[in-house]
């Protein structure tokens, strides 16, 4: 019997080790479009609004094994960027810009110029939390630890400049000031190493400050990694993945 639970316990160690080591991919993205492309071909990329956006790196990577970047290009004036002789294969396609990634989507070229000729993304995409203040108490997991004496940064969305940097205290507090409306990340990494077993809880939460938005501050989330990165854990029970 004492074997038998060894052996069980082994096993899942083996398998949270797994887990918490496996290489972060697009795959993650909650983006599963596949776009079907002759080998030229454009991408527009467009704002939530629909506005086209000029500077955006629109980056290709092979889907497997390594994700090797293939190409790499950024939108002009019109939003647009052009790609040519990309070979047969399967790949991500991802359009990023100051540390915000927008649609990620997965990429078929063919030869026989069937397809789009131009396929279109989104900058940025995925959650928002959309506050009065950028400020609040980082925890962790469901019992909702305070994660005292991480390491906090801001910067902004559109030119990437950091705009600050604190530790958050023995309650998990942070605070930012004099900072006007917009789209900030919110970047944090906790000040210990990981471990074999278990991954330092660090990543970013694309945040919009608005006056009239609902929250004055952060929820109440409780962080956790997972092998996509920062999860965030709600009162209701349902999760937020940010990066």
């Amino acid at each position: 019997m004492q074997a038998v639970k060894r052996s069980r316990k082994a096993s899942l160690t083996i398998a949270m080790m797994v887990f918490l080591w496996v290489q972060k991919s697009p795959a993650c993205s909650r983006i599963v479009t596949t776009f079907k492309v002759p080998r030229d071909f454009g991408v527009f990329v467009k704002g939530r609004d629909g506005r086209p956006l000029e500077g955006i790196s629109v980056k290709i990577v092979f889907a497997i094994p390594t994700h090797d970047l293939v190409a790499e290009e950024s939108t002009n004036k019109e939003g647009k960027a052009f790609f040519r002789g990309l070979m047969v294969s399967d790949y991500w396609i991802s359009a990023e810009h100051a540390d915000v990634r927008g649609t990620v989507a997965k990429l078929w070229p063919v030869s026989d110029g069937s397809g789009s000729t131009e396929i279109t993304l989104t900058w940025p995409e995925g959650p928002i939390s959309k506050v009065e203040n950028l400020a609040g108490n980082l925890l962790v997991g469901w019992q909702r630890s305070a994660l005292a004496g991480a390491y906090v940064w801001l910067t902004d969305s559109v030119s990437g400049k950091e705009l600050g940097r604190i530790s958050t205290d023995e309650k998990g507090r942070f605070a930012f000031q004099n900072l006007v409306p917009g789209l900030y990340v919110l970047h944090i990494e906790e000040h210990r190493e990981c471990s074999r077993y278990m991954c330092k809880i660090e990543g970013k939460i694309l945040s919009e400050l608005n006056a009239s938005a609902n929250d004055a501050e952060f929820p109440r989330y409780g962080l956790i990694m997972s092998s996509c990165g920062l999860e965030a854990l709600k009162d209701d029970g349902s999760t937020v993945l940010f990066e």
